[in-house]
């Protein structure tokens, strides 16, 4: 498989380059109400990006497909269905299992979020009732992983403060 001056390790290398770029112009489309292009820009590149990207990156995928979805369902009309509520559903536990495998509790809150707002929206509460719980543990395992560990935050580095005396 490898070509006689390398450059099918290039092309490998770049082909995961070329999947993060895709997955942060899909956010930025999302972000720019092009529901449609940036959800045509996943589902285009959700072979290359499972093929080449890291968990994280897949899970944050699988995200931004079940925001797309939603967001293009609330957009159509005012009400949604029931098999268009569930349809992110898949996408969710997708992501939900990318994101504990990394311990990625911020996104893991976003993704209980979603998931909370879905099933009250189907008149599930108990489930809702049960992800305020989770939710609520996330925020507190995050408050507590970030007193206990140096943890880096939009360029910053967060140190706990050192005990005074002694």
């Amino acid at each position: 498989m490898l070509m006689k001056n390398g450059s099918r390790v290039y092309r490998l290398h770049f082909d995961a380059l070329h999947a993060v770029a895709c997955i942060a112009v899909a956010e930025c489309q999302l972000r720019l109400q092009m529901t449609t292009k940036a959800l045509a820009l996943l589902a285009s590149k959700m072979h290359m990006i499972l093929q080449h990207c890291d968990c994280l990156s897949q899970a944050k995928a699988q995200l931004l497909i079940a925001k797309c979805k939603l967001q293009l369902h609330q957009g159509a009309a005012s009400g949604m269905t029931k098999t268009e509520l569930y349809e992110p559903l898949s996408h969710l536990d997708m992501a939900q299992k990318g994101f504990t495998k990394v311990n990625a509790i911020k996104e893991l809150q976003q993704v209980h979020y979603l998931r909370a707002r879905i099933h009250h929206h189907l008149k599930n509460f108990t489930y809702v009732v049960l992800v305020v719980v989770v939710v609520g543990f996330c925020a507190s395992s995050w408050s507590c992983y970030s007193q206990t560990h140096s943890t880096t935050y939009a360029g910053s580095v967060i140190r706990r403060p050192k005990p005074s005396g002694g």
